[in-house]
């Protein structure tokens, strides 16, 4: 029988991969080259240019925090605004407290807040960060009115888009947007994307050492990473492979159960990349697990942390797929 994975990341993949030449060749110069000229065109300018680091989607936000966080006066205390309204939000929040220097992290929980915070305190900020899509309750949090200010008053805005590149626009003129490659770009996981504004390069310092920017930036002038690459994951960027809005709401679409029961309630968005099921019958719950496990179609939940709900990555397959997730939800929703 055939298997589905509905995971928020990654996709179900099956590759056949041959490595005959090592990262410094001129073979691996030219595929990392082409890769990030990819994803560049795809969604970026030309003001910008495109780093991918070793690691998740985590790897690519640390390596932008160490990068800004550390840059300029070290005699200057910087302080960072931080959109924290779930758990990729405190994320960043907590990879900001981890870099060294005179760093004032300050959370905000929502983004009216977070621009009224901008636009009234006098804390010269210097530094905001937040998630595009906080995937942890499917809340969609438009960034592009903050980085707008942030761009008109000199602050750096360092976004997360680890789930939402893709589907969402980037925010007109961030200095930096992260994600990765195992999303919406259906590639291999733990392999991260940096894209920042070329322009910014003055206000980039040198922190850490395997998870430095600049040392990023420094090996990508010859086509290179700092380390010994993951070769497997650059060749399995295919703009070919990559899902769309468009694609990616159909899917949504097809997944009707959502309009006609009350077994469940959706959080945050009806249409998203992931979309968050909340159920007040536990044992309902685990039932339409049970049940989708037994025809082979894998969702995400975790016991730990998820005990009331579960997630649905809204890039695995074709809206067919969907189709027949959404007609066993609905069996098990109407017992």
């Amino acid at each position: 029988m055939k298997k589905y994975l509905f995971s928020p990341g990654p996709v179900k993949s099956k590759q056949t991969v041959e490595i005959n030449y090592h990262h410094r060749s001129n073979t691996f110069k030219n595929l990392y080259a082409e890769k990030c000229n990819i994803i560049k065109a795809e969604y970026f300018t030309n003001d910008y240019d495109v780093l991918l680091t070793q690691g998740s989607g985590t790897s690519a936000i640390e390596v932008a925090l160490n990068g800004y966080l550390s840059g300029g006066n070290a005699d200057h205390t910087k302080y960072v605004l931080v959109l924290t309204n779930g758990s990729f939000g405190h994320r960043l929040y907590d990879i900001c407290k981890t870099i060294p220097g005179k760093i004032v992290t300050m959370p905000v929980q929502s983004v009216d807040e977070a621009l009224h915070v901008l636009q009234s305190s006098t804390v010269p900020f210097d530094v905001f960060c937040g998630v595009a899509f906080e995937t942890s309750s499917s809340t969609y949090n438009n960034l592009h009115n903050i980085v707008e200010y942030c761009n008109n008053k000199g602050i750096i805005t360092i976004i997360d888009m680890v789930s939402a590149l893709g589907y969402y626009a980037p925010p007109y003129n961030a200095t930096a947007v992260c994600s990765s490659t195992a999303k919406v770009l259906r590639g291999l996981p733990v392999l991260g994307i940096v894209a920042y504004r070329k322009d910014s390069k003055p206000l980039i310092g040198s922190s850490g050492y395997y998870l430095n920017m600049k040392r990023y930036i420094q090996s990508k002038k010859d086509c290179q990473t700092p380390h010994t690459s993951m070769i497997p994951q650059l060749q399995s960027i295919n703009s070919a492979n990559f899902f769309d809005r468009e694609c990616i709401d159909a899917n949504c679409e097809a997944l009707s159960v959502i309009d006609s029961t009350t077994c469940f309630t959706l959080l945050g968005e009806r249409y998203a990349p992931v979309l968050t099921f909340k159920f007040s019958d536990k044992a309902l719950m685990k039932r339409v697990i049970k049940a989708l496990k037994k025809n082979n179609m894998e969702i995400y939940f975790n016991s730990v942390y998820m005990k009331d709900k579960f997630q649905i990555g809204m890039f695995g397959h074709n809206k067919k797929a969907y189709k027949k997730l959404n007609k066993i939800i609905k069996k098990i929703c109407r017992k």
